[in-house]
């Protein structure tokens, strides 16, 4: 007879990522189909029994019932659309006041890097749209609502709508609070026209300038330092920052030299601890002055005048909790495009080695987007949030201390948000080298990557929210699940 294998033991055999977080997203992929266009009749079945134990009404614009369900001119729609809408209604607490829901386009659209192409079953090859849930930043670029979408009629009344058009419209120009709008991740529709994509205005954007730390440990790299901040002084419009470089066990005589030539708005402090990322810049904040926080690599380099404008115009909006910037390599190629949780069980960056001009998927690096997290190398954070949240959590030494930020930020409410039109150079891991080098700091990464998913692991089990359960958590490229041929 076998062994029986307990879930302690296969932890220890396989690891967290790989047991609890695979095995879950396993039964999530197995109880979430791609589409409801592709269930067999026993899935069918079971969906319309679900859905008719606790029905909802549904109706066309006008008429009577709890929700209006609008459709576009030629789109067509799954026979498990209602059913699916009914049973995601009778999961959420509170009646949300609109429904959207994933989508497959005509082929003939065009895009590659918009939107993926798929084979369907029922329908054939399409190109597959797979929404984030709602969030405001990226409300302001993507339209969540130009598909088949439903709307709570009694809202719609009290708003005065009465036609597709209008209501649509009005929807665009809204700023919806969390559970107003609800997203279900399937494809329940096709339609002929292109998902649409824009730019308004949906949350007011501030437009003083308050003091600006910018916030960057070293140690020796003289000349990456220097470049790092040459580029600060020499291209920054934003007129009121001030640098303050965290020091941090330097050997090398020719650093010194260096420290002690620069001037305003450039100071100097020494923290005198061994390496410790999160520590060193909650040592360096007890130095700063300004209400908005830039926490900066040494090995970046500005490439833009408007860099810090942008990235404190966003950071003062109500709501936002931090901000990141897109980061590429000197080869031009990508490094970071926002943090996706979950993916390799823990997190990873996007778009990693894309094309510096690449659109994303669904024009995430040509608009601001909300994301989950953002990497420190640039992150701004208000001064107040940062501390409401207890700062950098100094037992994540080197791995995954920011993106553990980003989480206890957007945990206390906030929204976290990429700005893909900020672009630094970033020459990662020059300072310290990768984690893979030694067994030491292998040691140390899989120690933080096991923290983290502990932590986190809630988070991690549901998915992104400005991912998608379809795409794929194997890598950071938003590629889709090949979960039927």
């Amino acid at each position: 007879m076998g062994k029986v294998r307990t879930a302690a033991s296969l932890v220890k055999r396989f690891g967290l990522r790989r047991t609890m977080f695979y095995y879950a997203h396993g039964r999530r992929e197995r109880a979430i189909p791609f589409s409801c266009f592709s269930l067999n009749l026993i899935e069918k079945d079971r969906m319309w029994k679900l859905a008719k134990d606790h029905p909802i009404s549904f109706a066309h614009v006008g008429e009577e019932g709890e929700y209006w369900m609008l459709l576009p001119a030629g789109a067509r729609i799954s026979t498990e659309f209602i059913a699916a809408c009914t049973i995601a209604l009778n999961q959420v607490k509170k009646r949300p006041k609109v429904i959207y829901t994933d989508v497959a386009i005509s082929p003939e659209v065009s895009g590659d890097e918009a939107f993926w192409k798929i084979s369907l079953p029922n329908v054939g090859e399409v190109s597959a749209c797979f929404f984030p849930e709602y969030s405001l930043e990226t409300a302001e670029c993507l339209d969540f609502f130009g598909g088949v979408i439903c709307v709570a009629s009694a809202w719609a009344k009290e708003m005065g709508l009465s036609d597709d058009v209008e209501i649509r419209n009005f929807l665009r120009q809204q700023a919806f609070d969390e559970g107003e709008v609800l997203h279900i991740p399937r494809i329940l529709s096709v339609q002929k026209h292109p998902v649409e994509f824009h730019r308004q205005t949906l949350v007011e954007t501030k437009s003083d300038t308050p003091l600006v730390s910018i916030v960057i440990p070293n140690k020796d790299q003289r000349d990456t330092l220097k470049t790092c901040i040459d580029s600060i002084l020499e291209k920054t419009a934003y007129p009121n920052y001030e640098i303050v470089v965290i020091e941090n066990n330097s050997e090398e005589s020719e650093t010194f030299a260096y420290y002690e030539s620069l001037q305003e708005p450039v100071r100097v402090v020494t923290c005198e601890t061994d390496w410790n990322f999160s520590y060193i810049n909650n040592f360096g904040v007890k130095h700063t002055k300004g209400s908005l926080l830039l926490f900066l690599n040494n090995d970046t380099q500005v490439l833009d005048a408007n860099w810090l404008s942008e990235m404190v115009a966003y950071v003062q909006r109500s709501g936002v909790g931090a901000v990141g910037a897109k980061l590429c390599y000197p080869d031009g190629t990508i490094q970071h495009g926002g943090v996706t949780v979950g993916v390799r069980g823990v997190a990873g960056h996007a778009y990693i080695n894309w094309p510096k001009e690449a659109k994303g998927y669904l024009h995430r690096l040509e608009f601001p987007q909300n994301v989950s997290a953002v990497t420190a190398a640039c992150m701004m954070v208000p001064r107040d949030v940062f501390y409401q949240v207890g700062g950098f959590d100094e037992s994540l030494k080197v791995a995954f201390n920011d993106t553990d930020l980003c989480m206890k930020i957007r945990d206390a409410g906030y929204r976290i948000v990429c700005l893909p039109q900020v672009v630094l150079t970033h020459f990662e891991s020059k300072s310290r080298g990768h984690d893979d080098q030694n067994p030491q700091k292998l040691a140390r990464f899989n120690r933080e990557s096991m923290t983290f998913q502990r932590r986190w692991f809630h988070e991690i089990i549901n998915g992104d929210p400005t991912y998608n359960v379809h795409l794929s958590y194997e890598d950071d490229n938003f590629e889709v699940k090949n979960l039927w041929t």
